[in-house]
C-alpha cells in the first residue's frame, strides 16, 4: 500500500495559535484527517504524524506500506536528519518504506 502523509503548517490569528495539519492519503484511495497539532518544532511534528500513521494502518493491520512524507517548503530537512527518520520509522514492520517527497 502506498500512503502520503502532508504535513503543513497553520496559524490562527484570532485565537494565536500555530501549528501542524496532517492528512494521509492512501492508493485505495482514501483519506484520513490526522487532526492539528499544536507544536512550533517541525521535527516534532512529523515524528509525531508518522507515529500517528503507523498507529492508524496497525488498526487496518497494514504492514509493508510505503510511506512517503510531504513537508512545507519553508522546512529544511539536512540529508542526516531525513536519514534519522526515516531509519527509526523503516525498523517498523509497518512500513516497507519511507522517504520524503514532494
Amino acid at each position: 500500500m502506498n500512503v502520503t502523509l502532508t504535513i503543513e503548517r497553520y496559524f490562527t490569528e484570532r485565537r494565536g495559535r500555530a501549528g501542524w495539519n496532517r492528512t494521509v492519503t492512501t492508493d485505495e484511495p482514501a483519506t484520513y484527517n490526522l487532526g492539528p497539532i499544536e507544536t512550533n518544532i517541525a521535527v516534532n511534528a512529523i515524528e509525531t504524524s508518522i507515529e500517528a500513521v503507523a498507529d492508524m494502518l496497525a488498526r487496518e493491520n497494514v504492514t509493508g506500506a510505503a510511506l512517503t512524507v510531504v513537508v512545507p517548503d519553508e522546512i529544511t530537512l539536512t540529508e542526516s536528519l531525513q536519514t534519522a527518520i526515516i531509519d527509526k520509522f523503516s525498523a517498523d514492520p509497518t512500513f516497507a518504506s519511507v522517504a520524503f517527497g514532494a
